[in-house]
């Protein structure tokens, strides 16, 4: 029997509903296989169908796997072809996260249960705020940033883009791909608060949080110069001249270090950035400001991990 449910109940918030199963599909490997075939497998839909049964022969070892929120146009026949369809998997929803998770058991007896937990296969990019204070410089006082984008570059996939802090759903503004690098725009979440007055005055200046998804993208060491990690970036024109300020999520730059054993972007983990921008920025993208330029702070933060419950058979 599998038994699943969702944590959260539906609607258009994206907040409440990072935990939501609409459909499950489960897959059971003979692991003792060369090829480990599949050997049975069921599928719930729209979170409702909360049990099945599954009937196999006894084996001494199978893997038992949970795929939720993703439809399978062929049911994968061996463990291998499941776990190359996940490793592409290019779409997610703004209300439903592909989730897998995995258990091996012995099936020798009778009835055997595996509790397997579920993880998010993205990686959640939020800005908490963003604030501009130009007051101590005498250079930019009075002046302010126009023209103001925010996006997240070297992205493995660009994804579908959370909210802002009102709940508003916005969708990509467009996707650029320029030598295998993706590019996610957030343009369109800039308040003229942030754009068109002067930024003497700092907490007249903040942008509410958002969130970027992506895939993992991570490193066991400080990323080299040929890595492409994960990077967010602010442009926008600041006395004439178009601005960059830029640096590498979760990476050994402007205070911020690897954690969680990685540097750069892991799924199922939440990072969250704060950034203050005090002087000019970098004439581009890939250059990185000179550090009094701006103030970041990155906090790395473990999304609740999901369990759909048992499988027995």
């Amino acid at each position: 029997v599998v038994k699943g449910d969702s944590n959260s109940n539906p609607n258009s918030n994206t907040r409440e509903n990072d935990a939501r199963i609409d459909s499950w599909s489960v897959f059971v490997f003979d692991e003792g296989d060369a090829n480990k075939v599949l050997v049975a497998g069921a599928e719930g839909i729209n979170g409702n169908d909360k049990s099945t049964s599954l009937t196999v022969k006894q084996y001494a070892s199978v893997s038992v796997y949970v795929v939720a929120n993703h439809s399978f146009s062929n049911a994968p026949q061996t463990k291998a072809a499941l776990e190359t369809e996940l490793a592409f998997l290019a779409q997610e929803s703004y209300e439903a996260f592909t989730m897998v998770g995995q258990q091996i058991v012995s099936a020798s007896k009778a009835e055997t249960s595996a509790d397997v937990t579920l993880s998010r296969m993205v990686s959640r990019i939020k800005v908490k705020e963003i604030s501009v204070d130009f007051k101590e410089n005498p250079a930019l006082k009075n002046k302010a940033i126009t023209d103001m984008e925010i996006y997240i570059k070297n992205a493995p996939t660009t994804m579908a883009m959370g909210m802002n802090a009102d709940g508003t759903k916005f969708a990509n503004n467009g996707l650029d791909e320029q030598n295998g690098q993706s590019y996610s725009f957030a343009s369109a979440l800039i308040p003229e608060a942030l754009k068109n007055t002067e930024a003497s005055v700092a907490d007249k200046h903040k942008l509410n949080e958002m969130w970027f998804h992506c895939y993992q993208k991570n490193f066991t060491q400080a990323p080299g110069a040929t890595d492409s990690p994960v990077r967010l970036i602010v442009k926008g024109t600041l006395n004439g001249k178009t601005q960059y300020w830029g640096f590498d999520i979760n990476c050994q730059q402007h205070d911020t270090t690897g954690d969680n054993d990685a540097y750069g972007i892991s799924s199922n983990y939440i990072y969250e950035i704060s950034m203050k921008i005090t002087n000019f920025g970098a004439d581009s993208e890939d250059a990185n400001p000179a550090f009094n330029s701006f103030t970041t702070s990155n906090e790395v933060a473990d999304w609740t991990t999901i369990d759909l419950g048992e499988v027995e058979y």
